[in-house]
């Protein structure tokens, strides 16, 4: 029994130091999370995101009018997000320099949607993922 005391006594002490270590390791693992994952925000993998599921939808679904509205409105503020974050990481940029990269971008990403349908199929998991992002986005009430 004392050496069961005892031992609770080492812990009792090493309490406050183990829930310092709990804590700092917590917001450690936090900290990691956000910045791996914090290009999740950035407009232009936003934009990619709604190039991707647009794409998608076009050659493998068949959204409600509404819906397809309510994206397509969402997808032109992403757009000129998209457009604002290219233009802040080259000033030097024209407007048609820009409208351009964009296009660019867009043409790429609809090129690897094309070779994905090609390869597998609509049924594919992530072109049934991309869809269900069309249903997604189209619901986000973006202005």
């Amino acid at each position: 029994m004392a050496e069961l005391l005892g031992c609770w006594g080492i812990i009792v002490k090493l309490g406050p130091i183990l829930a310092v270590v709990f804590v700092a390791g917590y917001i450690g693992l936090e900290l990691y999370f956000v910045q791996k994952l914090g290009y999740r925000m950035e407009p232009l993998y936003i934009h990619n995101e709604f190039v991707s599921a647009n794409h998608a939808v076009e050659r493998c679904g068949s959204p409600a009018a509404e819906e397809r509205e309510r994206f397509l409105r969402n997808f032109s503020i992403v757009a000129d997000r998209a457009s604002e974050a290219l233009e802040q990481e080259s000033p030097e940029t024209s407007a048609q320099g820009i409208a351009l990269a964009l296009t660019q971008r867009r043409a790429e990403r609809e090129r690897e949607i094309d070779a994905l349908i090609e390869a597998k199929g609509c049924e594919d998991m992530e072109l049934w993922r991309l869809v269900k992002l069309h249903e997604a986005r189209a619901r986000l009430n973006l202005g």
